[in-house]
């Protein structure tokens, strides 16, 4: 038997969360204008208001690819630095993409 033991979320009210969630979104957004799936549903996820980590783990678990990176992502309990790392591979991601 496994026990897990819940890890509390840090740093959701620093003041540079917000503009990092903008940015998230905003990446994702492009991401899914250049695979062709920017379907008003999506937009409605990506514009409802949820806490920074709930988006961050969303974001990660559709888009990020990489098993390890994504892993890494859902278990980050640094929102700031979780939201940081998810713009990267979401910016290294859109970047593979618009290179085809």
């Amino acid at each position: 038997i496994v026990e897990a033991e819940e890890m509390p979320e840090v740093g959701a009210e620093r003041e540079t969360v917000p503009p990092m969630v903008e940015l998230v979104r905003k990446t994702c957004r492009h991401i899914l204008h250049a695979v062709k799936r920017a379907t008003p549903e999506m937009e409605a996820a990506l514009g409802e208001q949820v806490a920074p980590a709930v988006l961050c783990d969303q974001i990660a678990s559709a888009l990020v690819p990489v098993p390890k990176a994504r892993q890494a992502l859902l278990e980050e309990a640094d929102v700031e630095r979780g939201l940081r790392r998810l713009h990267t591979e979401l910016s290294t991601l859109l970047k593979q993409l618009k290179d085809g």
